[in-house]
């Protein structure tokens, strides 16, 4: 009977450590998926987090954009309906009048030589950029496709020009006038000013007060004397005698 328990029980320890071991190794595993999942699960929430802050800086920089936006086109109404105010009428009826001048035709042709030129180097610059992106694809067609979208995107950037073509007109009409102007102000300071100078000049001339006293004056003479420098002259003046005068003298 003892030997029976004693074998029952070998038989019942060895299968009881086997299902510890089991049991363990199970918990390892299970463990180790929890350390995995909850890694994956710090690193979602951290960058979710890091999504947020870049979403929520992200809008405030466009939320700031709009509204200085915003700020420029009250401001540009404003301008304009006060510009409108000041225009006179001619203005009003054609705003955007034609030159009355003609221009150079040599400097047309450097203007058209410009032009040309900024568009040359804009397709380049497009083309480098294309095949850098595209190294290894050398196809005739995807090349015909990005020249045809680069011509495309280079009219777009002159049709734009020509959009603000009549706003640069004017704009250069009232810098030019704006600059005429400020000429015209420092020309009559000047002026103004040489003329107060005159004006001072004469009123200190024909009265008299404190400050005048004080300065120098050669018009106030007081008792044979005054405060202007004179020149001193030669003491030694040369006398000739009317007798010898009138010796010399032929009627």
């Amino acid at each position: 009977m003892i030997i029976k328990l004693k074998t029952k029980y070998s038989n019942n320890h060895k299968e009881y450590n086997q299902k510890n071991q089991f049991l363990k190794k199970d918990k390892e595993l299970i463990q180790s998926h929890f350390q995995e999942l909850k890694r994956k699960l710090n690193k979602y929430r951290e960058n979710e987090k890091e999504r947020l802050i870049a979403l929520t800086t992200m809008s405030n920089k466009t939320i700031k954009n709009l509204k200085e936006k915003v700020n420029m086109a009250e401001k540009i109404l404003r301008l304009s309906e006060m510009n409108r105010k000041m225009e006179m009428e001619e203005e009003k009826i054609n705003p955007f009048q034609t030159n009355n001048f003609e221009i150079d035709p040599s400097i047309e042709l450097e203007i058209e030589e410009y032009k040309n030129q900024l568009k040359n180097e804009t397709k380049a610059a497009l083309n480098n950029e294309n095949k850098e992106n595209e190294l290894f694809n050398t196809d005739e067609e995807i090349l015909n496709n990005n020249i045809m979208k680069n011509d495309s995107v280079v009219y777009e950037e002159e049709t734009d020009f020509t959009y603000m073509e009549l706003f640069y007109k004017k704009y250069n009409k009232v810098l030019l006038d704006t600059i005429l102007m400020k000429n015209k102000k420092n020309y009559l300071n000047e002026e103004n000013a040489r003329l107060k100078a005159i004006l001072k000049q004469y009123l200190d001339g024909i009265s008299v007060n404190a400050e005048i006293l004080e300065q120098v004056n050669p018009l106030f003479v007081v008792n044979g004397k005054t405060n202007a420098p004179i020149m001193e002259g030669n003491s030694n003046i040369t006398c000739v005698e009317a007798q010898h005068i009138m010796g010399k003298t032929i009627f």
